[in-house]
């Protein structure tokens, strides 16, 4: 699956025979442009977009999740999302035992995100340890 964010939308590719064509049955929203799809460790896919997250099951089902701000940066990594908002509000979510994403914390960072990443995940642990953050004031924190 190749997906392409545009200014106002999203498209989603797949490989046939004879090259690539628009698939349309995959659970995300393509009225929007994407931020970053990632897939979690149960295989549901996660959809980040200015307006909120679409988390998209294995069994196709979804839950759209919409914010008051807008999203400027997320990413994810085995069973954890991060999302921030433009102002430099960060949040913070893990799969919890039902396969749903909940809100685990939150920081007002009073300080635009430019990017974060995860640690990777140790053998042995079931989440990254540490959260790398730069901000449009050149600094970077570690959470």
């Amino acid at each position: 699956m190749i997906i392409l964010s545009l200014a106002n939308r999203t498209l989603i590719l797949t490989t046939t025979a004879s090259g690539y064509s628009q698939t349309k049955d995959t659970g995300l929203d393509e009225d929007s442009p994407t931020i970053h799809v990632g897939r979690l460790e149960d295989d549901s896919f996660l959809q980040i977009i200015p307006s909120g997250f679409r988390h998209i099951r294995k069994d196709k089902t979804a839950r759209t999740m919409k914010f008051e701000g807008r999203i400027i940066k997320g990413t994810t990594r085995g069973r954890q999302m991060v999302i921030a908002l433009a102002g430099g509000d960060i949040i913070y979510y893990e799969l919890d035992q039902t396969g749903a994403l909940s809100e685990v914390t939150q920081a007002s960072l009073d300080c635009d995100v430019v990017a974060f990443d995860f640690s990777p995940v140790e053998k042995g642990r079931v989440r990254s340890s540490f959260l790398a953050v730069a901000f449009s004031d050149f600094t970077t924190r570690i959470f």
